[in-house]
């Protein structure tokens, strides 16, 4: 049910940040921080991809609490663990420069 808003959000994270290379493009394009965010950015929205592609074909796969709950639980771990190191070097990106 979150992930309209998962893509919304993209859309609108897309265009403000391309905003901001442009107001300082010396300032993101030669720090080693902003390709990071940008590594795990590209990772993130694979894995929503991936997630959205897997639950439209099999829903209750993802209800399933038996063999492939650990799995899950590795998947969602390491989806919050991405987008808290996203926003972590995003603010890094300032104090880098």
């Amino acid at each position: 049910r979150f992930l309209p808003w998962i893509w919304a959000g993209l859309v609108i994270l897309a265009p403000t940040g391309i905003i901001l290379i442009i107001a300082e493009p010396q300032r993101t394009l030669g720090n080693a921080t902003f390709w990071w965010k940008m590594a795990m950015l590209v990772v993130a929205v694979g894995l929503t991809a991936w997630f959205q592609v897997s639950l439209s074909h099999d829903a209750a796969a993802w209800e399933d609490r038996g063999q492939k709950a650990v799995a899950r639980r590795v998947f969602a771990a390491s989806s919050i663990v991405i987008w808290l190191g996203i926003v972590a070097t995003g603010r890094l990106i300032a104090y880098t420069y």
